[in-house]
């Protein structure tokens, strides 16, 4: 990923988002605050390339939401109906969350 300043894009404009288009690469527009220790930045991607990213995110959240285990959940906590894990111990909590997110990968590989 190229990174350019501030005012080498404004030079370079015409040629980054040219490059962008063709390359399919990142470019990285980086600003340094005087007072601040840490490198602010913006990235320039491909419209395609951020339309892919975001259907690839909605539909990884939406997998682990469709379980029906979380929607018994959530009826349970909107019902008010929560019931106990367990004996209700940390460990069975944790055997739980681990079951939920074994279903979730299984999930998501079909």
């Amino acid at each position: 990923m190229a990174i350019y300043t501030p005012s080498s894009l404004r030079k370079n404009l015409f040629k980054v988002l040219k490059d962008v288009l063709d390359s399919d690469d990142e470019v990285e527009v980086a600003v340094q605050e005087k007072n601040q220790p840490t490198r602010k930045s913006v990235v320039i991607i491909d419209k395609e390339k951020l339309d892919k990213l975001k259907r690839d995110s909605r539909s990884a959240s939406k997998s682990f939401y469709d379980t029906p285990e979380a929607k018994a959940a959530l009826r349970e906590a909107v019902n008010g109906q929560v019931k106990t894990i367990g004996n209700g111990s940390l460990e069975d909590f944790d055997k739980w969350i681990s079951k939920l997110d074994d279903e979730a990968k299984k999930n998501r590989k079909v």
